[in-house]
């Protein structure tokens, strides 16, 4: 487990190889937060994209090879074959879009093979994705900050509207604190049943006539609460659908993008404790 995490990050394809079962039926699936579910079967197909990446984009970074831990493992080993479910914590991962808190879950499946253990399925999910210099919050439901990126620890310092209190991020507008707090209730809702949900819900501070209303983003995936400081690249992309369906031109949508920037929170009409409706911007014809 821990040479085939060696091998990659420091870019040595052979060490990487040596690690799995090289027949057809050895498998590797994934889900990555930017692109999806992945399904790769075969050690034909597999090596071949292996050996691209890793020689090519794939980045050398030590401390992700050496520092990275595994933690919750359990092991079962039954003759030639074994099982481990496990969490590996990286050291915090902020390179080029794959900002987040660095934590994967695990599991492989490992075949004692030409007389040596070695890995016949890769398995693991993680939801580090995001773009690089991402200002974003990982929260608990009662809004304790569990992990902080480092373009939100950098933008917290000049914030005059949220303050981190008790370890808890808020919002010093009582009125607008408490639609975050439902949010948050909101978004640890999306993990109660059998299988997670996910979803989001802007948070709208207007911040006077003619100034700019501020728009964070609670962001509910795959168990995990998120809180965007930056909310404009995410309203920009939801109006950037509106625009393809009402058929808007390209100087109406840049239109809608600066009201946006100017919409003050009387706009959102949702009570505090009803977050089922998100913010209804304007129709086109109001542009």
């Amino acid at each position: 487990m821990h040479a085939s995490r060696i091998a990659i990050w420091t870019k040595n394809y052979p060490a990487w190889a040596d690690c799995f079962v090289h027949e057809p039926y050895m498998v590797r699936w994934g889900y990555l937060r930017g692109g999806g579910i992945f399904a790769r079967r075969g050690w034909e197909d597999i090596s071949h994209r292996a050996k691209s990446y890793i020689e090519g984009d794939m980045p050398y970074d030590e401390a992700y090879a050496y520092q990275t831990s595994i933690e919750n493992l359990i092991l079962r080993i039954h003759g030639d074959m074994a099982w481990a479910i496990y969490d590996q914590q990286h050291p915090g991962p902020d390179y080029p879009d794959h900002v987040g808190p660095g934590l994967t879950r695990e599991m492989r499946i490992f075949e004692r093979y030409h007389g040596r253990w070695r890995i016949a399925v890769l398995a693991f999910l993680s939801n580090d994705a995001s773009p690089s210099g991402t200002a974003m919050l990982l929260l608990d439901s009662d809004g304790k900050v569990l992990w902080t990126s480092a373009g939100a620890a950098q933008r917290m310092q000049d914030d005059d509207d949220l303050i981190i209190r008790n370890g808890r991020v808020q919002v010093h507008n009582s009125a607008c604190n408490r639609k975050l707090q439902g949010a948050l209730r909101w978004a640890a809702d999306r993990d109660k049943a059998f299988t997670a949900e996910r979803g989001s819900v802007p948070i709208v501070l207007g911040a006077g006539e003619g100034l700019p209303t501020r728009v964070w983003w609670v962001v509910a995936d795959a168990g995990a609460i998120y809180f965007l400081l930056d909310g404009q690249p995410m309203t920009d992309k939801r109006l950037d659908v509106a625009a393809a369906i009402y058929g808007l031109s390209a100087g109406q949508s840049a239109a809608r993008r600066v009201h946006s920037r100017r919409f003050h929170a009387t706009g959102c009409r949702a009570g505090d404790g009803d977050l089922s409706q998100h913010c209804a911007y304007p129709p086109p014809a109001h542009l």
